[in-house]
């Protein structure tokens, strides 16, 4: 490559310049087919080994020994011409020079993809290189490579090759592809199944789709029809919408899968996403253990009761033991309906959680505008149909609250049963044995719809790759050593 330039450079010197010829582009330098024959000339030689791919190297007293398949290869001086973090892979079971383990397991990367594109001769292309596009025009593309004029007849006769560059930093919703050919079933439709469906599905795996209701988005369907949330049912509609046009993930509404169902289908990977129900026996964050006099049972309404239209009759008591938005969602629901409300929490202001999202008085002053009673500092204590006894959480003493109903908006369980009986069925061992068994969302852990959207998108992403338990988390991290 160095000859080539240098008798570029000395034949140039001995051309007449034009001065009328048209403006040139600075001199490229490259083989004709390319970068790729630098190392078939070298492997002529056998300077250099093809199809062997290293295992392992290790620092000695000698120097380094690099481990392949077959083979192992003893030098006193090694250089790594890999990207970093496959470097640091396999470094990272050996000691380096200062006889510690590498402290760097990995640094975060973004891929960027090469798109090339052909364009007919006559296509006016700009004059120059390419070029960057700034982050605030916010384009799809980072910039594109005019690979014609650096490197003339890359392309075919009568025709000019761009490369554009998509991905990097700015597009980290671009996801690896698929790891294998595996199959994966995705139990429940709501926001986490929605989510692996649609990434999965962008990874190119064949994806089978199972929801018990007929139609998806588990939870965010049932809250969106409450009072002020109708737009959250866009975190369902999004997914259902990039869904749609995938050919390899299939959908089937209205089939409630057993034990027996999942088994039938033999997929390579199971995935349990079917949610979490509220608990309607009091307990709680204020009570550990459910309510001994709470009763009787058809006066005791959950949130979920509420969005599927159960609801109470006369005067209702809502404790709120969650402290988020539900329990205010609810009361003007009931509100809206004329039902004389009174809402109970342990904290001192209602949604106190609400602060961590600045709605907090919004929220309070919402439930004073439409005439909810509201009792602060105060826990439920007990419930006989009558009458409801709240307790201060300060002196301990007791109130009674004159009510027919009761909404319990305390905790939520995960909707585990499937689950723990397909693993049941593995452990006990079966002609059909899946790669994995996995639960996500609020069936593993019950949490904000956005903490089941984020749990849906990390086991798409996660599958089939490796995955460091010791560093889940990417951060930029800076080390101290001891002078």
């Amino acid at each position: 490559v160095i000859r080539g330039l240098l008798q570029k450079k000395k034949d140039a010197k001995t051309k007449k310049q034009d001065a009328s010829a048209k403006m040139k582009l600075p001199a490229m330098i490259s083989f004709p087919q390319g970068m790729g024959r630098l190392p078939e000339v070298l492997a002529k030689d056998k300077n250099l080994l093809y199809s062997s791919e290293v295992e392992s190297i290790h620092k000695n007293e000698e120097g380094w020994e690099v481990r392949t398949s077959d083979k192992k290869y003893q030098t006193q001086n090694l250089i790594l011409a890999l990207s970093v973090n496959q470097s640091l892979k396999l470094l990272k079971n050996s000691e380096g020079l200062t006889g510690e383990p590498s402290p760097l397991p990995a640094i975060p990367e973004a891929r960027i993809v090469t798109v090339a594109l052909g364009f007919a001769e006559s296509a006016d292309i700009p004059f120059g290189f390419g070029y960057l596009a700034p982050e605030q025009e916010k384009r799809f593309a980072m910039g594109a490579l005019f690979s014609t004029h650096m490197f003339p007849g890359r392309a075919p006769a009568g025709h000019m090759l761009l490369e554009a560059l998509v991905g990097g930093r700015r597009h980290p919703e671009k996801i690896e592809p698929k790891g294998s050919d595996s199959t994966v079933l995705v139990v429940g439709a709501g926001p986490a199944g929605l989510e692996a469906a649609r990434a999965l599905g962008h990874r190119g795996y064949q994806v089978l789709l199972a929801e018990a209701e007929r139609e998806p988005g588990g939870r965010v369907t049932r809250e969106s029809k409450l009072p002020g949330l109708s737009e959250w049912a866009r975190v369902r509609d999004y997914r259902v919408q990039q869904i749609q046009p995938m050919t390899n993930v299939e959908t089937y509404l209205d089939n409630r899968m057993e034990v027996e169902d999942v088994v039938a289908i033999e997929a390579n990977h199971i995935v349990i996403a079917t949610g979490a129900s509220w608990q309607a026996d009091g307990k709680g964050r204020f009570n550990h253990s459910a309510l001994t006099e709470f009763g009787p049972a058809e006066q005791i309404f959950t949130p979920d009761d509420i969005m599927v239209g159960r609801l109470p009759e006369g005067p209702t008591l809502i404790f709120d033991d969650d402290y988020y938005y539900m329990a205010s969602v609810i009361a003007e629901l009931l509100r809206a309906k004329q039902l004389p409300v009174t809402l109970v929490t342990p904290e001192s202001r209602v949604s106190a959680w609400g602060d961590m999202t600045s709605e907090q008085e919004q929220v309070q002053r919402r439930m004073l505008e439409v005439g909810v009673q509201i009792v602060t500092a105060h826990g439920l204590s007990a419930f006989n149909g009558r009458e409801a006894q709240v307790k201060c959480i300060y002196t301990g003493n007791i109130k009674t609250i004159k009510v027919e109903s009761i909404v319990t908006v305390t905790m939520r369980n995960p909707n585990e049963t499937l689950f723990r009986e397909l693993q049941q069925r593995v452990e006990i061992g079966t002609d059909y044995k899946p790669d994995s068994l996995s639960r996500i969302g609020d069936c593993e852990a019950p949490s904000i719809i956005a903490g089941a959207v984020f749990a849906g998108h990390r086991y798409a992403r996660e599958l089939d790759t490796e995955v460091n338990p010791d560093n889940p988390i990417k951060y930029d991290r800076v080390f101290f050593e001891d002078e």
